[in-house]
């Protein structure tokens, strides 16, 4: 599957910093439930919302379904997703307050 010109990982990972940082899309493939790891790391200061998109593969970003969290420390979550289609993690516009952490998704 790509999305682009880009083929898609089985781990996105980034450190969000700012309002507006996101990882890369990572592929959900296969129908009914698939399990993936989300894993907060290396928190410094910081102070926000995360929020993980859901999209259906070919779907415009903007068609991205929000589901906000907030972390206080460091959190391993398992995420359940009805496949196929398309996640990623980070910080919407507005949501950033200080500090830094990161993000991973693993398929």
């Amino acid at each position: 599957m790509t999305r682009g010109t880009y083929a898609l990982p089985e781990l996105v990972r980034a450190t969000i910093s700012a309002e507006n940082q996101w990882t890369d899309w990572i592929q959900v493939n296969g129908k009914g439930k698939n399990s993936l790891a989300l894993i907060i790391t290396n928190l410094s200061g910081w102070t926000g919302t995360i929020t993980l998109q859901s999209n259906r593969a070919g779907d415009a970003d903007a068609l991205a379904i929000d589901d906000p969290m907030t972390f206080s420390g460091a959190a391993r979550e398992n995420v359940e997703m009805v496949g196929p289609g398309l996640l990623r993690i980070g910080c919407k516009t507005g949501d950033f307050s200080a500090g830094s952490l990161t993000v991973e998704l693993h398929v």
